[in-house]
């Protein structure tokens, strides 16, 4: 059983057999060479077949900019990423360079000063096809991620635990190849031909399309697919079933976060509050853990403390204030008679101090005693 795509896919831009093997090629490259922890590739962000195929078709700017510019600098050895402003002169230095050695299929250079946001889908295929070519052969972390890989034994280089090993999936009855990468229910089949080459379709895309390919696939006697029945049964959907499992409650964990966040009021910036002191209940508790039973407590206040400081003693003269200031004293000396000393109306006495409350007691204490 196999399930041909249409020359035509939700658009105008038909993808043929060998644009299905350079999506195929490019999501390959994704997921394999994912290494950062081998080596410091700038990792391409995360992709489907069915978001790559949908970015081509639907001519997505998004996704593609991001994968050009990882691919970008990972095939120029760059150290620091290369940002989706400065790529497009980048990319056309690129591309000249690459042409003068035959090695861009297109044989012009499609980009212009409008940059790469504005071509085609297909051109735009082209493009990061033949820049996963150039970071297999020029790029300096891609070389050390197949070196680290390919560094084994020839047995373990060979077996299907070497996730770049070129092992396909399975075999029909025809000897035609069939391949899957990653996590995704995509795959495809490979056919060779002397007139067309070697041409890649896809045979499933989700998991109903793959678990009636099994189903097609139970009643055969070729070896090679009942053994690939098998593995898909027993092994590929119950892998893949659980990963969707897992990506569905993730993303239902996020859709949860996101409505609480969106019902959640908005905080409104009240004034800051005063600080009030803190009072202290002086109950008979607190006398008797404090001071004990029948004690009393002596507590000493200065009046002083309650006063206004004392002002320093000024100068006065009765040349300054004349008759004025005599009948002035005279007034206030009849009215109390806590007024100090009248000032001086001889000219000997204007340069000494007059020190105000000079004999007057220390000031008093007034001791309270309080029965508790």
């Amino acid at each position: 059983m196999s399930t041909v795509p249409d020359a035509q896919l939700n658009g105008s831009i038909a993808l043929t057999a060998a644009d299905y093997w350079e999506i195929a090629f490019i999501y390959a490259f994704c997921v394999l060479f994912d290494q950062t922890d081998i080596a410091p590739i700038f990792a391409p962000p995360a992709i489907t077949p069915q978001s790559l195929e949908q970015a081509i078709v639907d001519n997505r700017p998004d996704l593609l900019n991001d994968l050009l510019c990882a691919f970008l600098s990972n095939a120029l050895n760059r150290k620091k990423l290369i940002e989706i402003g400065p790529t497009t002169r980048v990319l056309q230095e690129q591309i000249n360079l690459k042409l003068q050695t035959q090695e861009f299929d297109l044989g012009y250079n499609p980009v212009t000063s409008k940059g790469f946001v504005v071509l085609e889908g297909l051109t735009k295929l082209k493009i990061l096809y033949a820049l996963v070519e150039w970071q297999l052969q020029e790029s300096k972390a891609v070389r050390t991620i197949i070196d680290h890989f390919y560094s084994g034994p020839r047995s373990q280089i060979q077996s299907a635990e070497n996730p770049l090993a070129p092992i396909p999936f399975g075999v029909d009855n025809q000897k035609r190849a069939y391949w899957r990468f990653g996590d995704s229910p995509y795959l495809w089949r490979e056919r060779r031909s002397l007139k067309k080459g070697c041409e890649w379709e896809i045979v499933c895309k989700d998991m109903d399309q793959l678990k009636a390919f099994a189903d097609g696939l139970a009643g055969s006697m070729c070896a090679s697919e009942q053994e690939m029945q098998e593995t898909i049964t027993d092994n590929l959907i119950p892998v893949l079933e659980a990963k969707q499992r897992e990506h569905e409650r993730r993303e239902a964990h996020k859709a949860r976060r996101l409505a609480m966040a969106m019902e959640q009021p908005v905080a409104r910036d009240l004034p800051p509050r005063r600080a009030r002191g803190k009072r202290v209940c002086y109950t008979d508790s607190y006398v008797e853990d404090n001071f004990g039973d029948g004690s009393y407590v002596e507590e000493e206040y200065q009046e002083e403390h309650h006063q206004s400081p004392p002002t320093r003693a000024t100068r006065s003269s009765g040349r300054l204030n004349g008759a004025a200031a005599i009948s002035d004293y005279e007034h206030k000396k009849a009215s109390t008679s806590a007024w100090p000393s009248p000032p001086s109306t001889h000219e000997d006495e204007d340069d000494n101090d007059m020190d105000v409350d000079s004999s007057d007691s220390p000031p008093r204490r007034l001791t309270i005693f309080v029965r508790l």
